[in-house]
């Protein structure tokens, strides 16, 4: 059956409108609640969170008219399989595991829900399941997905279900099937439905199909043809899950089910500028919220995602209600979309009811929803009416924004409310979010005249109950602290190990003996067909767990490997260490585009370049050998000491105290800064020991900005080019100023050298000049490759100040080495400056950005006296 007619609006624009209960229930919209989805990694982070950072953030998303006051968490139930940005962990690693549904985090953030909300309502679903599961199910005839569409599967949900109820305590109230892959078959699902059942949990409903109306099950049938030609079907499917809905076709609304955005939002939060405190997705989400029951009648609505603790620069960055992905500094955000929730959370609970005929969109832009509480004898106990007037804009879905102040006239029936009875008002705006207002009241004859601002969120409403949290103060955002260690004793048995977020396989300490442990990867089959791409795409990476910083450079990281004896001689099964990770896909079968030292169980060492983003098909683009060896291969059964030193782009390799390789130029990769790795082949192994430690230069006060050697002249320049950079959370003085020296047949070449403000209005300033002389040798160089000058006097340059420092090239005489790769300036970690990005010009009033592949930034360094 063909879907036809785009769904606009199911009510006209109106300047006046009736509020009034129907006579009949089948005109009202039982309301199932507002929620969120922590899944595909994205809240990795924030149990590494310090007391009382982590309650606080905890109260923030779940306590009862607090702040976000979530009706609904959703969760990933962990699969060892890459979901987005991450892998989380099964329950279950292999078939005979001891079910621990408390691995991970997701068991115990629905234990904290449930701590300062009981009501909250948990609902599980799959991105993926274990490569083990299915493995032995007979193929069917013409279907896909046979592994994960197969007994073994229902068992296993089965038996997350229980786990949770009986080990954690937490009754899942609803269970997907698997998130936008397949919906697997009408008989798959009434199978598990009675698996369920017979386990003791008729109470857990089944949400289908959790993606699009028209996603397949394993045989090429939609849900919609499958569900309106099956009763049986019909009779299991509790609630009509879609993602990011927006428009559907018509007939969705005629299939009788509730009408749920099982997944939607998926926007960033603006972390541009602190002042915003993410507007633009807030507006979003509160239009969402209103939307999606005037379009669709949708009782539910559910964000992806709860809350962004991921590291940054990782798929989909800020895509949450808020951000916490700095749990080393405590740092955090309260985002407009947590008080966008608030509007509805406080106000309508669930167990209300919706409103549609008294619901619609306003004549100039904007909605409002109505809803009502009602009494046992069918009486309007209280009533909310939320109000949406925003010009947020959302990446998924378009929506009506009004950019004028208008004025909207309510007539209520006395079954609502009672004339001159009066309304609680609050509202939000990019000023003052989640504020009380003055009452309103309805005049003589139950009118209510409402004058409404634009770009704002109101709510009218009886409810008493709503209350703005007054939140502690964040601590300000720094960088992750180095030098850092990890002897990995100090952790309960089967944990987490702080900070390090698994790309692949599963991660966590093993714990033989009280205070003694090692970090341990524990999958020793891949996903496959299980994955969430289910099989249609390439691989999940071999198994990766990633910790620290994209802006790292110049650093040393050691750390301690030893492989599972089961996998000794065997030339596939392998350890690593690698540095300077920087881009990843998770769909491209490969690690992260990194550097690193590789040992196999067979003696064999490499140090290998991974090109993860590489716009090839060819294997052999996507990794270079640079050097190789062996060890003795009764080495490999005893821990080995993997070490990787990166500085400027040139990395020394030592394995076991040995230095095995030297000087390797890693500039073609664009790899100079970039956090860690570890990893493994599919099979078991150990590793403990860890450390990184920062480099200094040779001058211990030097911001170290790259000098690598590139494999193109640049010349031809005529003006001035550098590089913008970003002072720390700390106050430093510069006293000296570099440009990079380049031998030349030019035996006498001068250059000044400025260092520049931007100021807050975007001008440039001019805080201070040197002159530097080189001749045709370079003697006055360091051996670094810099000639510096000294500044006249010292120039203080305050926290979070941008300044840029700049050379005068003419295009006659002036070259210096190119830069492979992104080309952008790097620097010490932990240091007092950050690299923002090249820039040049041809004065000094005004820069341009380089943003081209492969170009240079500006051959200059600056020296602080509080640099380290």
């Amino acid at each position: 059956m063909a879907l036809v007619g785009i769904i606009l609006a199911l009510c006209p624009l109106v300047r006046s409108v009736n509020i009034t209960l129907p006579s009949e229930r089948s005109g009202i919209k039982l309301f199932h609640g507002i929620g969120a989805l922590s899944a595909g990694a994205s809240s990795r982070l924030l149990k590494d969170y310090d007391q009382p950072t982590r309650d606080i953030l905890l109260d923030i998303l779940f306590k009862p008219d607090y702040a976000a006051s979530l009706h609904i968490l959703k969760i990933e139930i962990g699969g060892d399989t890459q979901s987005t940005d991450g892998t989380e962990p099964s329950f279950k690693h292999f078939k005979d595991d001891e079910p621990k549904c408390e691995r991970g985090y997701e068991a115990w953030l629905a234990k904290e829900a449930k701590k300062r909300n009981p009501d909250i309502i948990i609902y599980g679903l799959s991105w993926g399941v274990p490569g083990w599961v299915g493995e032995n199910e007979p193929p069917k005839s013409n279907g896909k997905h046979r592994t994960f569409c197969s007994k073994d599967n229902i068992e296993y949900q089965t038996a997350w279900v229980k786990c949770m109820n009986e080990s954690q305590g937490i009754q899942i109230d609803y269970l997907g099937i698997w998130n936008e892959v397949s919906w697997c078959s009408e008989d798959y699902v009434v199978t598990l439905r009675e698996s369920l059942d017979e386990a003791g949990y008729g109470h857990t409903r089944l949400v289908l199909p959790d993606g699009g109306v028209n996603m397949e099950d394993q045989f090429g049938l939609s849900f919609f043809d499958a569900y309106n030609q099956s009763e049986a079907l019909r009779n299991v499917t509790y609630a009509l899950g879609l993602h990011y809905p927006c428009h559907q076709p018509s007939e969705v609304l005629d299939l009788g089910l509730p009408l749920w955005a099982s997944e939607d939002y998926s926007d960033s939060v603006d972390t541009s500028s602190v002042a915003s405190r993410g507007w633009t997705a807030g507006g979003c989400w509160g239009k969402i919220l209103n939307n999606n029951f005037i379009r669709l009648n949708a009782t539910s609505t559910i964000a992806w995602s709860l809350i962004w603790s991921v590291y940054d620069d990782l798929a989909c960055n800020a895509n949450g209600l808020t951000l916490a992905n700095s749990p080393w500094s405590s740092n955090f955000t309260v985002d407009a979309p947590i008080w966008m929730s608030a509007h509805w959370t406080h106000f309508i609970k669930p167990g209300w009811y919706l409103l549609p005929a008294s619901s619609g969109f306003l004549e100039f832009g904007g909605s409002f929803v109505a809803a009502v509480s009602l009494n046992t004898d069918g009486s309007v106990k209280d009533f909310s009416l939320v109000v949406d007037v925003l010009q947020g804009d959302c990446k998924k879905c378009t929506h009506s924004s009004p950019n004028a102040t208008q004025t909207k006239t309510f007539q209520f029936n006395q079954d609502i409310l009672k004339p001159l009875q009066s309304l609680n008002v609050w509202r939000t705006t990019s000023n003052e979010m989640f504020y009380p207002q003055p009452k309103v009241s309805l005049d003589m004859n139950g009118t209510l005249k409402l004058t409404l601002l634009p770009d704002a969120m109101y709510t009218f409403t009886t409810v008493d109950a709503g209350s703005r949290a007054v939140i502690p103060q964040s601590s300000p955002a720094e960088p992750f602290p180095l030098p850092y260690t990890d002897t990995f004793d100090n952790y309960s048995n089967d944990t987490m190990a702080r900070y390090w977020s698994d790309q692949g396989g599963s991660w966590s300490v093993e714990t033989p003996h009280i205070g003694v442990g090692a970090l341990k990867q524990w999958v020793v089959q891949p996903p496959l067909n299980n994955s969430w791409a289910g099989g249609s795409k390439p691989s999940n990476p071999t198994p990766l767990t990633i910790l620290g910083s994209s802006s790292w450079t110049n650093y040393m990281s050691c750390i301690s490997g030893k492989l599972d004896t089961k996998v000794l001689g065997n030339k596939d099964a392998f350890i690593m260490a690698c540095v300077a990770v920087t881009s990843f896909s998770p769909w491209s079968g490969w690690p992260a585009t990194s550097v690193c030292l590789q040992v196999n169980a067979t003696g064999l060492w490499r140090l290998v370049g991974f090109q993860n983003m590489v716009p090839s098909t060819s294997n052999e683009s996507r990794y270079d050998i640079f050097v190789s060896g062996s060890v003795t291969p009764s080495t490999t059964s005893d821990f080995m000491r993997l070490c990787l030193r990166v500085q400027c782009g040139i990395v020394d390799a030592y394995l076991n105290g040995k230095q095995v390789a030297s000087g390797i130029n890693t500039a073609e990769y664009g790899v100079s800064n970039g956090r860690v790795s570890i990893g493994t082949g599919w099979h078991q192994a150990i590793f403990d020991n860890f450390t990184v430690t920062p480099l200094a230069s040779k001058d211990t006060d030097k911001i170290f900005i790259c000098s690598q050697t590139g494999t193109q002249l640049r010349k031809g320049m005529n003006g001035y080019i550098g590089a913008q950079l970003k002072i720390g959370s700390k106050d430093v003085v510069a006293w000296q100023l570099a440009r990079i020296c380049v031998p030349s047949s030019i035996a006498d070449r001068k250059h000044t050298l400025y260092l520049l403000q931007i100021t807050n209005d975007e001008n440039i300033r001019v805080l201070g000049s040197t002159n530097i002389q080189s001749d045709s040798n370079c003697t006055s160089a360091d051996s670094d490759g810099f000639v510096w000058g000294t500044l006249a006097t010292n120039i203080s340059l305050p926290s979070g100040a941008q300044v840029i420092v700049a050379s005068h090239e003419l295009s006659t005489t002036d070259a210096w080495y190119g830069v492979g790769g992104i080309g952008l300036p790097s620097v010490a970690p932990n240091s007092a400056i950050s690299a923002v990005l090249p820039v040049w010009s041809t004065n000094l009033s005004q820069f341009t950005i380089i943003q081209a592949a492969n170009h240079i930034y500006g051959p200059v360094n600056m020296r602080l006296t509080d640099s380290y």
